[in-house]
């Protein structure tokens, strides 16, 4: 079988070459055609665009793969510069950065052992823990691993410089698993003048419920050398019983510039969390009647998690010519996880992961008389290979051997995009084939061999339009294609049987339309308004049954139809205030969706809410004051499948001030933090189709944290 499946991905590549080749050389000359019709004016199309851009409060989007200004993007893309929500937020979760982003929607802030789940235009919102369906870069390098689960617990979140979210299907870009993109770039030599002086830097925080936070910067400049280190120590009693946690995290990252046409950087990545409670979901009677409590099963049986994580990587690139450049990279992560789950048989996961891979793009520039054409060629290649234990949890304590897997993923891809600019219009296209490989191999035998493979392929086509209406606005229009496959761990969960590959849940299919308009004054105001609409087959959709209530089966449904508006917009009223709006409205219903007698055709997604908006209020004085007022409403959402039941609507308020001091050539600066400020009585998680009604994780009321940085 496998050499069958080799055989088809080698005649598959084959197939993607030479349509990749005759896609290119069609587009080309549709485009010369285009331009030389005579009802086209190319008086208008030159006018002077260079001077147009340079006009705007120009933002570069790099997660796109061909850097382009954020007002010539053919897709909703939003950017978070996280400079100013470092100097007085916690910085304990990803959700800090991403509450006011259109389109994006995140739960479990406070179980840091289930990690932050985010979705986007509600990809993701399956996952019971870490990240599902979206695509996880830091720093150029995946975070996501082959088989499409992504872990946020070691990105330091301390030490990130900006935030890039790319919404929608994009695996024209990034491959499977890319329901969305979130691109993180963390600080490096070019955030700090370190050729005047080295960066020292020490923050101190603490908080309710016992939470503290250290964390030390240092930066220095030598030749043609830069190099950062970050180093953080995180810890909490949690809100609610046994929710407490530890985390440790180091970043070093080294940049060389060889010359003027090369440059280097490596980084070395380290996580430690010794302690990550879990206390569980709670049915609706219990989390009234004790917001705070466990549920009983969770403390009996100790559940938590202790992770280490390693990861060193490398980006370089070389500039061959004017026109030509080529980027590579290469990573390796070392990833050791022992997790306690609430239950006897397989309650115990000791997981042994090596994760690396590596990609190198080679990118041509063009310029012609009538505009100007970037094409860039690339490939990812991806390995996975996880050793996973599973022992009896005898009431947290290690029973016997029950599972002793191997799992091997592969992933290949090969892309080509194509980006053209005529000055008022800009055009980007691509395709991108994927080969995925899943292997099982049972190391146990209990009479029954579970081993397996199942592989998964695609193509994955993108275009889009971008047209300059006048120096300060466009509209927009793309078509983008994504596939997502199940995780391994949806395929070994399997309903059937104890244990085995799940071999009746196929990868789910999306294609999606969106038109928007854009507009951008210089440095007064911005705003973007997108309007979509995706079809989704074989939608993957998590349940529970009643002989194995805690453990989390996946299957597909029928389809899903994902419609939506977003909105978002920064306004600067003057030296001293400036505000952002978001607003995000969805319709995301199930179609020809039914199981066993239940038809559930015409329902909500759950977990998802249909209304969700954020506003934000800045102020900044000369003297030092800063403030910023944070609301957030999140509309009404459904637990299950089912839509019996919901969860109400929510509102919270967080203010977050910070003052500068300068002491010589030092700067002090102390914080407070005030959040939930009304005392609001909601949720932090719901568990979409929890067993026994158990859904709800609720969150802390009103709450405190203070601290000091201090900069040398």
């Amino acid at each position: 079988r496998t050499s069958t499946s080799l055989f088809v991905s080698h005649y598959l590549l084959s197939i993607f070459l030479k349509v990749s080749h005759l896609y290119i050389r069609f587009l080309y000359m549709a485009l010369l055609t285009f331009c030389m019709a005579p009802s086209f004016s190319l008086a208008q199309v030159a006018l002077d665009s260079t001077e147009l851009w340079v006009n705007i409060d120009s933002i570069f989007i790099s997660a796109t793969r061909i850097e382009n200004v954020w007002m010539q993007a053919t897709r909703a893309i939003s950017q978070r510069n996280t400079s100013r929500l470092r100097e007085s937020n916690p910085q304990l979760s990803l959700q800090e950065y991403l509450q006011d982003v259109p389109g994006v929607f995140s739960m479990n802030n406070q179980n840091m052992a289930q990690d932050l789940r985010v979705s986007i235009r509600g990809f993701g919102s399956r996952a019971n823990f870490g990240v599902r369906g979206l695509k996880l870069i830091v720093d150029g390098i995946p975070e996501t691993t082959v088989d499409g689960q992504g872990q946020l617990d070691a990105i330091p979140l301390g030490f990130i410089n900006n935030i890039e979210v790319i919404k929608g299907p994009s695996a024209t870009l990034y491959g499977q698993a890319s329901g969305g993109v979130i691109s993180i770039n963390t600080v490096s030599e070019y955030n700090y003048n370190l050729q005047d002086k080295p960066l020292i830097e020490a923050r101190l925080l603490y908080g309710s419920y016992n939470t503290s936070q250290i964390q030390l910067n240092y930066g220095k400049k030598v030749g043609n050398s830069s190099y950062v280190f970050h180093a953080n120590q995180s810890s909490s009693e949690g809100y609610r019983t046994k929710s407490g946690f530890l985390n440790r995290n180091l970043k070093a990252r080294l940049d060389h510039r060889f010359s003027k046409f090369s440059k280097i950087n490596v980084m070395i990545d380290f996580l430690s969390s010794p302690e990550g409670e879990d206390p569980g979901a709670l049915n609706l009677e219990e989390a009234i009647t004790n917001r705070r409590a466990a549920r009983d099963r969770n403390e009996a049986f100790d559940t938590g998690e202790t992770i280490s994580n390693l990861k060193a990587s490398v980006n370089y690139q070389l500039l061959a010519s004017k026109n030509r450049t080529m980027d590579a990279y290469g990573f390796l992560t070392s990833r050791n996880f022992l997790g306690l789950l609430p239950f006897e048989v397989g309650g115990i996961v000791d997981l042994q992961r090596w994760y690396y891979g590596q990609g190198i793009a080679y990118t041509i520039k063009t310029n012609k008389k009538l505009f100007d054409a970037t094409v860039k060629y690339g490939y990812d290649l991806a390995n996975q290979v996880d050793n996973r234990i599973r022992f009896s949890n005898l009431l947290g304590q290690q029973g016997p051997i029950d599972l002793y897997n191997k799992e091997i993923i592969k992933n290949a891809g090969l892309y080509t995009l194509v980006d053209i600019d005529f000055g008022t219009l800009h055009i980007n296209t691509g395709l991108r084939y994927d080969y995925n490989f899943f292997e099982l191999k049972d190391e146990l035998d209990f009479g029954k061999d579970n081993s397996g493979i199942q592989t998964f392929s695609n193509f994955s086509p993108s275009l889009g339009i971008n047209y300059q209406l006048d120096d300060y606005s466009c509209i927009f229009a793309n078509y983008s294609s994504g596939f997502d496959t199940p995780t391994f761990l949806e395929l070994v969960n399997n309903p059937s049987k104890e244990f085995g590959l799940n071999n009746t849940i196929s990868p789910q299919q999306s294609d999606s339309y969106e038109l928007g308009f854009k507009m951008a004054v210089k440095k007064t105001y911005s705003m973007s308004l997108a309007l979509f609409h995706i079809s989704t087959s074989d939608e993957l959709v998590p349940f529970s049954i009643d002989a194995q209530p805690d453990i989390t089966f996946f299957r597909n449904a029928g389809g899903t139809v994902r419609r939506g508006l977003e909105l978002e917009g920064h306004y600067v009223y003057n030296e001293l205030w400036d505000v952002s709006l978001s607003y995000s409205l969805a319709s995301f219903k199930y179609e020809n969706f039914v199981v066993d007698d239940d038809d559930f055709t015409g329902n909500s997604l759950p977990g998802i809410p249909n209304h969700n908006a954020s506003l934000r209020i800045g102020y900044s004085h000369p003297l030092g004051l800063k403030l910023n007022l944070n609301n957030r409403f999140v509309g009404k959402l459904f637990t299950s499948d089912s839509n019996v039941i919901y969860v109400e609507s929510y509102f919270l308020s967080d203010l977050y001030a910070s003052y500068d001091l300068m002491f010589r050539e030092y700067s002090f600066q102390p914080f407070l933090g005030l959040q939930n400020l009304f005392n609001a009585a909601y949720f932090d998680n719901i568990r979409i189709n929890g067993f026994a009604n158990r859904h709800y994780e609720p969150a802390p009321g009103f709450n405190v944290f203070g601290g000091v940085r201090l900069r040398l």
